[in-house]
C-alpha cells in the first residue's frame, strides 16, 4: 500500500444545506463551471431536514470558492459557509485500504496518538482522510511504520 500526504488543501463546509434532490448538483455544478475542481466530497447525517457538505478544494482557490458559495448561499437554502485551511490529505492506497478492520486500524493508530480526523472519504482501494496540518508529518510517519510493514 502506499501513503500520500497532500498538503496546499483547504476543506469547505457548507452548514446546514436544506436536504432536496439536486442540491448537491447545483453546488457542484457552480463549482464546476466556475472552474474549481473538488475532491473527497462528504456529506453528515440530516438532521431536521438539514446537511453540512464537506469537501477539500486547493488552498489557492479557497477565497474565491468561499466568495462564490457566499453570493449563491441562498440559493443553496444553506445556513453558513466555511473553511479551514489548516489542513492536509493523508491517502492510503492499495488493495488492501478498504479490507474489512483497516478503517478501524488506521483510526486507531491516529486516535492513539490523539490525532482528530476532520473529514473521511472512501472509494475503490482509497481511505483518505483530512486531519490538522500541525499533526501531518507524525501521522504520516506512524502509518507509514505501522501499515505499509503490515
Amino acid at each position: 500500500m502506499k501513503i500520500r500526504l497532500r498538503d496546499r488543501i483547504g476543506r469547505v463546509v457548507l452548514k446546514g444545506v436544506k436536504d432536496r434532490p439536486g442540491i448537491a448538483a447545483q453546488i457542484f455544478t457552480i463549482l464546476g463551471e466556475s472552474g474549481f475542481g473538488v475532491e473527497n466530497i462528504s456529506e453528515t447525517g440530516i438532521t431536521g431536514g438539514r446537511a453540512d457538505i464537506s469537501f477539500t478544494v486547493l488552498d489557492k482557490d479557497i477565497d474565491e470558492v468561499i466568495n462564490l458559495l457566499k453570493s449563491r448561499i441562498a440559493s443553496f437554502n444553506a445556513r453558513d459557509v466555511w473553511a479551514d485551511r489548516d489542513v492536509v490529505e493523508i491517502t492510503i492506497r492499495g488493495k488492501d485500504a478498504n479490507r474489512p478492520g483497516m478503517a478501524g486500524r488506521v483510526f486507531a493508530i491516529l486516535g492513539s496518538l490523539g490525532i482528530n480526523i476532520e473529514m473521511i472519504t472512501t472509494a475503490l482501494n482509497t481511505l483518505t482522510m483530512v486531519i490538522k496540518k500541525d499533526r501531518a508529518e507524525e501521522a504520516l510517519a506512524i502509518l507509514k511504520e505501522k501499515i505499509t510493514a503490515s
